[in-house]
């Protein structure tokens, strides 16, 4: 992950955002190293929800200043060498794009983000012995784990082997259909009795909601259509709400708030002004408008100017096979009120056999 860091304005507008924690790494002979402290706190931060170290960054009282490192290349790797170290840590979570340098104010810093453990891989422990070398990040310390959460960590790996584990044999039709949401159920059936629910903004290399056009809300819209049997309550935005579904529905473009609506045709734009669109970066258009959000086949293909048969032939049917869209619907997947989601983190595949949309 790359951080734009270039100011201590910059860094504390991290710390607003992010679990931070800044080490002055300077070393004996000043020119940098990995500080003992640090592996503590990347035990810390890795068995909670993650964090950011800057080494060469210094924080007191909550003031930052920056001594820079002289060498960052050899305490870079000095990093790598010790997290490769069985003996030294459990298991190495940093690939090289977690480990970069950053300029601020002149001198560099070494920015290290650290990611949260599964449960297959907690707890991350230190010096080859889980008990008595285990920590956990709370309230902005590293907490020495007792053995009872460490015992806790290490029985919690069987249950995510268990969630992981392909059960061979079995699919869509050994489900309780009952279970699972249909059209009927939630455009025919109750909806939120009063819930808003908003959307935060995410975007790609090439497309944006902004915070702006897509404000998380918790105020609820009385605002419900008499013409389509089903709908009831919408969320401030216009989109549906279902009892049946985590996520609210973009079903009619009519009913969407106009700067929400616009904020949606400003991501759709490069395919509805062009009629040929390369495959990769349609995915990532429709992965953007439905991220967080259900859209209908029919909503969709209007923003983006495909016919509706098109669009699932040529782009959702393949995304969802992949795992890069999921389905409101599952066991109606070519029902035409059929409605799609971006999964969590989804991106578009690399193809070389079809560079572009057929018309």
């Amino acid at each position: 992950m790359k951080f734009d860091l270039h100011t201590l304005e910059d860094i504390n507008l991290l710390g607003e955002s992010l679990e931070l924690e800044c080490k002055l790494a300077q070393g004996q002979d000043g020119t940098g190293e990995v500080p003992k402290d640090f592996w503590r706190t990347y035990s810390a931060m890795a068995n909670a929800q993650g964090g950011l170290v800057l080494l060469g960054v210094q924080e007191k009282s909550g003031q930052f200043s920056v001594a820079g490192l002289k060498n960052p290349a050899k305490v870079r790797a000095d990093l790598f060498n010790t997290l490769n170290n069985r003996a030294k840590v459990s298991t190495n979570l940093l690939s090289d794009a977690d480990v970069t340098t950053a300029v601020v104010d002149s001198r560099n810093v070494l920015v290290i983000s650290i990611p949260a453990a599964t449960r297959k891989q907690k707890p991350v422990f230190l010096n080859g012995q889980p008990l008595g070398n285990t920590w956990l990040r709370l309230n902005d310390g590293d907490r020495h784990c007792d053995d009872e959460t460490v015992k806790r960590m290490l029985a919690e790996q069987v249950e995510d082997e268990r969630d992981a584990r392909i059960l061979t044999g079995f699919g869509m039709h050994d489900l309780d259909g009952a279970s699972l949401p249909t059209p009927d159920l939630v455009f025919m059936g109750p909806t939120f009795p009063s819930i808003g629910t908003g959307i935060s903004g995410r975007s790609s290399e090439h497309a944006e909601l902004t915070s702006e056009h897509l404000a998380t809300t918790s105020e609820h819209s009385d605002a419900t259509s008499e013409d389509m049997p089903g709908t009831g309550d919408r969320d401030m935005q216009g989109r549906m709400l279902s009892t049946h579904l985590d996520a609210p529905i973009v079903d009619d473009l009519t009913q969407l708030e106009p700067t929400f609506l616009s904020a949606l045709k400003d991501l759709a734009q490069e395919p509805a002004q062009r009629s040929r669109l390369e495959r990769s970066r349609m995915e990532t258009v429709i992965l953007s408008i439905c991220r967080d959000q259900f859209l209908t086949l029919s909503a969709l293909s209007q923003l983006v100017c495909r016919s509706p048969d098109g669009l699932r032939q040529q782009y959702l049917s393949r995304m969802v096979k992949t795992g890069s869209m999921t389905l409101a619907f599952p066991t109606k997947p070519t029902h035409e009120k059929q409605a799609y989601r971006a999964a969590p983190g989804a991106l578009p595949l690399e193809v070389t056999d079809s560079p572009s949309e057929t018309q």
